[in-house]
């Protein structure tokens, strides 16, 4: 049977397609929205650690606390982030607030977690 002028095709064998992404690739976006790229190198009271990931975050700032910037507001944020948006909004008030308090540290961390 001939497709009528103007109808497309449907693809087939493409999976779940949804505005042109397939949900893997949705999935991809909101994990990544939990992750710092590249990670942040911050100087705490353990010395320069890499952070990569949301709850990493978490476990620093409530481990280094600094009073500039929101810092409970920034707490609150990384604990209770769940969608993308919020993912994203966590991510850069941890950003913020350690910019805020001078904890960005220049120096790259070697494998194994030595400064170099």
């Amino acid at each position: 049977m001939a497709h009528a002028a103007g109808l497309a095709k449907k693809p087939r064998g493409r999976g779940n397609v949804t505005a042109g992404l397939r949900v893997s690739d949705l999935m991809e976006t909101y994990v990544d929205a939990a992750r710092f790229c590249p990670p942040l190198r911050l100087a705490g009271r353990d010395g320069t650690e890499e952070i990569t990931t949301l709850d990493e975050a978490l476990v620093f700032a409530e481990r280094n606390p600094h009073p500039k910037g929101d810092y409970e507001g920034m707490i609150r944020r990384l604990q209770g982030a769940r969608g993308p948006e919020e993912l994203v909004e966590a991510g850069n008030a941890f950003r913020w607030w350690a910019q805020s308090n001078a904890l960005l540290a220049n120096a790259p961390i070697a494998p194994g977690g030595a400064p170099s």
